[in-house]
């Protein structure tokens, strides 16, 4: 959706390098695209969600709830109120200075 609202923003001659028409954009999920469009100095960042983290937290969970013992133990993982869902930071990806 951010590449999308950027390229409206082109549409109207915004975020094309001038810097007295830029509109800081974010995303979310570090899209290729929408990195090389951050590197480009066009996008100002996204966050990304580390896939080697969710693997990890699913992982210790299942080998927990089939061993008998509860979901979080034995982690730092903490559960929301619904003692459901896990929370797994987000990464900020930004232009490389």
């Amino acid at each position: 959706m951010a590449i999308g609202a950027l390229e409206t923003l082109q549409k109207y001659g915004y975020n094309k390098g001038d810097k007295s028409k830029y509109i800081p954009t974010f995303g979310i999920n570090g899209l290729p695209k929408a990195l090389q469009l951050i590197d480009q100095g066009v996008m100002a960042g996204t966050v990304i969600q580390n896939p080697r983290e969710y693997a990890d937290a699913i992982y210790a969970v299942g080998m927990n709830l089939v061993s008998g013992l509860s979901p979080s133990s034995r982690t730092n993982y903490k559960f929301d109120e619904t003692g459901k869902i896990i929370r797994i930071s987000y990464h900020k990806y930004t232009k490389p200075q």
